[in-house]
């Protein structure tokens, strides 16, 4: 059986982070079970966008320093990377990013480098069934232990972001835009295409923030949600079987756990995971709110059909005036070419960004690498009234 340690913690004071951290790594046989001294150890936290911990958009930096920690007390060189969407393409907006997030301040605590997971990068091998072959961030590969450290946060496309998913972000850069784009086809097939990502870079070990969570419009745009938990496995997919449960998402509604079990890369069943810390049920949440976005219902559409409906009864990005600052961002990560530029009102007045829904694939990736809230995803006006008349 997969082992998923579960533990309470109420808040992020270092030393509540601290004891239920240790705690955790104790019940599945300590760090040292996976960690030697004198070896790398990288430390994948989410990182999605330049968020203040308090958001919840991002893994918490007591969490990262936590881990950091039991490591440098084994002898391990530690370094810290992710690969946000675009904002990891340039160095200064990455450290911005790393600052703005607490990873800077961590790292110069607990002596750790910090790392970028978009250069360089290598092709490798996945077994996989839509991808034979991937980029992977060269950091994570040469690597000797990859310690996993998901935030437990909802989803437009999968519904649930924790433990696989996390390891999206060993793709680089906009590589991962392209990834969208070839897997477009629904969020059957964009699953199958996580679990290759999944596949080609398995983590050692995973810790899970789920201290505070996030609810309804993730994975950058929802509500922060108090769990009071860390979780801890060497098997993603156990983990992440655990976590959905604790927020009360049932296996078949998240597709990129389902996978991943059946092609054997961990064990999503429950009766086939020992639980070992607090009592599952104590800290079950109950009202969770899942994604808007999840549900829709279209993805066996035939396509002409789809192209009707679809404006009106797909979520899909619409730029808020006001906010956009014409950046460029969301246009630069849209692998398709649907964001572009344009006049707010007339050929002189300042440019806003603006999503062409014809060709929009809807990925979200424009509403991930948005810095300021620019972008809402939602259905048409048809689509909302109905969606209200329902509440």
């Amino acid at each position: 059986m997969s082992r998923v340690a579960l533990f309470a913690c109420v808040n992020y004071e270092p030393e509540e982070v601290r004891r239920a951290v240790s705690e955790a790594l104790a019940a599945i046989g300590g760090l040292a079970s996976f960690v030697r001294e004198g070896q790398t150890v990288l430390l994948k936290p989410n990182l999605l966008s330049s968020k203040a911990p308090e958001l919840a958009v991002t893994t918490h930096p007591a969490i990262v320093e936590a881990v950091a920690l039991e490591a440098v007390k084994l002898g391990a060189k530690v370094v810290i990377g992710d690969s946000p969407p675009y904002q990891g393409q340039n160095p200064r907006r990455y450290e911005s990013l790393c600052q703005v997030t607490g990873m800077r301040e961590v790292a110069d605590r607990v002596g750790a480098e910090i790392v970028s997971l978009d250069h360089p990068q290598r092709e490798v091998e996945t077994g996989g069934k839509l991808f034979k072959k991937l980029p992977v961030s060269a950091a994570v590969l040469d690597a000797d232990v990859v310690i996993n450290l998901p935030k437990l946060k909802t989803h437009g496309l999968t519904g649930f972001t924790g433990a696989v998913k996390n390891m999206f972000g060993c793709v680089p850069g906009l590589k991962k835009s392209q990834l969208h784009l070839q897997a477009r086809e629904g969020r059957e097939v964009f699953s199958e295409m996580l679990v290759d990502v999944f596949a080609a870079c398995k983590p050692t070990l995973n810790v899970m923030d789920a201290v505070v969570a996030m609810e309804g419009p993730g994975p950058s745009k929802g509500r922060p949600k108090q769990v009071g938990a860390i979780l801890a496995s060497a098997d993603a997919v156990s983990l992440d079987s655990v976590a959905r449960e604790l927020i009360g998402f049932s296996l078949s509604s998240i597709a990129h756990i389902r996978l991943a079990a059946e092609r054997g890369l961990g064990e999503a069943g429950l009766g086939h995971i020992e639980i070992v810390g607090s009592d599952l049920d104590t800290l079950r949440v109950h009202d969770f709110s899942p994604s808007p976005t999840i549900g829709s219902g279209f993805a066996g559409m035939p396509a002409p059909l789809y192209k009707i409906v679809k404006n009106q009864f797909v979520p899909m990005p619409r730029v808020i005036a006001d906010k956009c600052v014409a950046c460029g961002d969301c246009i630069k990560v849209c692998a398709i070419g649907a964001m572009e530029l344009v006049p707010r009102h007339n050929e002189n007045s300042r440019k806003i960004a603006r999503a062409d829904l014809k060709k929009c694939i809807a990925c979200y990736c424009c509403d991930e690498a948005c810095a300021y809230d620019a972008i809402s995803v939602r259905k048409g006006w048809l689509g909302e009234s109905l969606r209200r008349t329902r509440r």
